[in-house]
């Protein structure tokens, strides 16, 4: 069984900004992918459902 990736600080490359060095190791990138994607899921949600209304109840008619 290979050994989990993981990162050394040292590895970082050159050409990223100091203000996304947490993005060298895979573990962050995985978990920000994952709470990007949630916020998408829940803010489409919030506009589906707020659309929903909108159309039941024909409010602006």
């Amino acid at each position: 069984m290979p050994a989990p990736e993981t990162s050394d600080p040292l590895d970082i490359p050159p050409w990223l900004p100091e203000a996304l060095h947490a993005f060298a190791f895979r573990d962050y990138r995985r978990q920000w992918a994952g709470a990007f994607a949630s916020s998408v899921g829940s803010w489409m949600q919030q506009v589906a459902q707020a659309w929903l209304i909108l159309e039941l109840t024909a409010s602006l008619s």
